[in-house]
């Protein structure tokens, strides 16, 4: 509309910011803290390049990478996602040494991990990080893997997803804004140019 501008509200590496803190990882949260670009840091550090030679397909490598661990995609799944997002032929063995130097990098986010396979074995049902939604699981051995999975999504993108929520009622107080659209970890709103400056 006129006088009006469309603002994108991304919250960057939304869903690993939940597991920093859960896992007290102090790496990520020290990056969070001082507003680094997590993904260009971790590409530097699991590719062996200096930050100045990351590229933007490094970045992509290192975001897949991070996703895998935090939904604890298996390797073969990691390569065929790699082959559909890069034309990339990776192997196994190659995911595996990544999700390996990724874990070298964050071995608090590992233990975090390791914790949640031992709960998961006589977990009931998990929860985000504020309480505010809940997930009962399944009973039985043949679950321990669903479990698991959902023990460590749940707190991440289900808290991701509250936060979105608040946002949304916080937006929605600024005068003349209102919201367009949400993707997952991000809001588009139409806002008076003055908000958007």
């Amino acid at each position: 509309s006129p006088g009006q501008v469309f603002v994108r509200c991304d919250l960057a590496a939304a869903d690993l910011r939940p597991l920093a803190f859960l896992s007290g990882e102090e790496r990520l949260i020290e990056a969070f803290r001082h507003g680094d670009d997590i993904h260009h840091m971790t590409a530097a550090a699991l590719l062996e390049k200096q930050p100045s030679q990351v590229t933007a397909e490094d970045r992509k490598v290192s975001k897949l990478v991070a996703f895998a661990v935090i939904y604890d995609v298996s390797p073969e799944s990691l390569c065929i996602e790699a082959a559909i997002t890069f034309g990339q032929p990776w192997t196994p063995e190659h995911t595996r040494s990544l999700i390996a130097r990724f874990f070298e990098l964050h071995p608090r986010l590992a233990q975090y991990r390791a914790s949640l396979k031992e709960q998961a074995v006589t977990a009931t049902e998990c929860r985000t990080i504020a309480y505010r939604r809940r997930k009962l699981l399944p009973l039985g051995p043949k679950f321990n893997g669903y479990r698991f999975r959902c023990m460590l999504n749940m707190p991440a993108q289900g808290t991701v997803a509250d936060s979105i929520k608040q946002s949304m009622l916080s937006l929605h107080r600024l005068p003349g804004a209102q919201l367009v659209a949400n993707f997952h970890d991000e809001l588009v709103m139409e806002a008076p140019v003055a908000i958007g400056e």
